[in-house]
């Protein structure tokens, strides 16, 4: 299917991330994305700064470091104050 969308996106949220167990983690759904991993957009929740035993500033440098994969922010009202806070977003400018 992914040869033919434009992206996926992984509704995982609070329980897909950097370390997860087994299909959760975020290396697996990579590797099960294979060469269309650039079409694959993590779903992360912006009601939470801490999931899976890590914080969002963890989750979200995996994500940057990586580069072959996307990021798809649940949701745009960013509910937990730490996304909101000027100092979060220079830690992931460009």
């Amino acid at each position: 299917m992914l040869p033919y969308i434009d992206a996926l996106h992984v509704m995982g949220y609070s329980e897909t991330g950097l370390k997860s167990a087994g299909w959760r983690s975020y290396d697996f759904l990579k590797a099960a994305a294979g060469n269309y991993s650039s079409k694959l957009l993590l779903g992360v929740p912006s009601q939470a700064s801490d999931w899976e035993n890590k914080s969002v500033e963890k989750h979200l440098e995996w994500v940057v470091k990586d580069k072959s994969v996307g990021l798809a922010i649940w949701d745009a009202q960013l509910k937990d104050t730490k996304w909101r806070t000027r100092e979060f977003g220079k830690r992931f400018q460009e």
